[in-house]
């Protein structure tokens, strides 16, 4: 298979796996997925196993059920309400479920867990983390890759509290974080990740957690590895760019929005421009990977200026980097041309 028939093919999974995150709570029709992604069913589950490495349904059962041992602990929803959430109509099928996955049945598990020690004997990289991002539950693994004995070491710190690749992020964590609490809406990002010095591309979402009165009282954060030669050559293509002009060094993440914030209102094309733009891209090559003429990319670039209140092209990149634009990818440029526009 051609090296860029592979790059299609991943980065369409790509898509579907942010989808999947961004609806995890959601009925999710798996064909209805496979066309979105442009594949048969049958093409769908046999590419996704091979990227993922658990098969498309398996997969989506583990982030609903891990989803709902948080909301059993943090929060008083029926159990039946809860398995209706984590895609059960029933709640026999729900308990079975539950209790292969954490060896307990969902009425034990929130008598044990409430709202202590929730997560450590979960699997996987998962923590909840309060309304100032400091860490109030954990899995044993996830502590155990940031290189510490287990969860209890890492309640009441922050991530810059720990020696590890991850501590310069820690910015960038808060920001997404309060975004997260402030819109009380679920966030996506794909990211390089440094555990003890072991690097990794990973799709992780954040979402809301509440408490005893539905008040949103943290955020609920699930990593998920993907072993994807092209997803890595796509964010260390994008590492290797900003960390030259912006001094990222062994982690990094990027959160995968519709846009550049909701206050500045820019169109799909402008978000793509300032995207671009921010990677220092000439006018001639900013012209190339848009398909703009010279005149079509000045009244772009002037258009973004204007709402930003910018008088000139680097105002405009630096106040875009204090905004936190660098950390974000709109969801429209996760295709097949991304590796290609940004080795222009």
């Amino acid at each position: 298979m051609k090296d860029t028939t592979i790059q299609i093919h991943h980065e369409r999974l790509l898509k579907a796996l942010i989808f999947i995150h961004n609806n995890i709570d959601e009925p999710l029709n798996l064909s209805k997925l496979a066309n979105t992604s442009h594949y048969s069913l049958y093409h769908f589950h046999r590419l996704f196993a091979e990227m993922v490495g658990e098969p498309v349904k398996s997969y989506v059962q583990r982030l609903r059920l891990c989803k709902a041992s948080v909301r059993l602990a943090y929060s008083k929803s029926s159990i039946s309400t809860i398995a209706g959430k984590a895609g059960y109509t029933a709640v026999e099928s729900f308990s079975r479920a539950f209790k292969a996955l954490h060896n307990m049945s969902p009425r034990n598990y929130r008598k044990t867990y409430r709202k202590f020690n929730t997560l450590s004997d979960a699997s996987g990289m998962m923590c909840c983390k309060d309304l100032n991002s400091i860490y109030i539950d954990a899995t044993n693994y996830l502590a155990n890759r940031l290189g510490l004995t287990d969860a209890r070491d890492l309640m009441g710190k922050k991530v810059n509290d720990m020696d590890c690749g991850l501590s310069e992020l820690e910015d960038v964590f808060t920001l997404r974080d309060r975004k997260v609490v402030a819109e009380n809406k679920a966030l996506v990002t794909i990211e390089i990740l440094n555990y003890a010095n072991e690097t990794e591309p990973a799709i992780t979402s954040i979402s809301p957690i509440y408490d005893e009165v539905d008040n949103v009282c943290g955020v609920f954060t699930q990593t998920s590895s993907i072993q994807d030669i092209n997803l890595l050559q796509i964010i260390k293509k994008l590492s290797e760019i900003d960390s030259q002009y912006y001094g990222f060094e062994d982690s990094i993440s990027y959160s995968v929005d519709d846009g550049f914030f909701e206050f500045l209102n820019l169109t799909a094309e402008e978000n793509e421009c300032l995207f671009y733009l921010l990677r220092k891209k000439t006018s001639k090559k900013l012209a190339e990977v848009l398909n703009y003429s010279e005149k079509q990319l000045k009244q772009c670039i002037g258009n973004i200026a204007k709402i930003m209140h910018c008088g000139s092209e680097a105002e405009l990149r630096s106040k875009a980097v204090s905004y936190g634009c660098m950390n974000i990818i709109p969801k429209q440029l996760i295709n097949y041309n991304m590796l290609a526009a940004l080795n222009v």
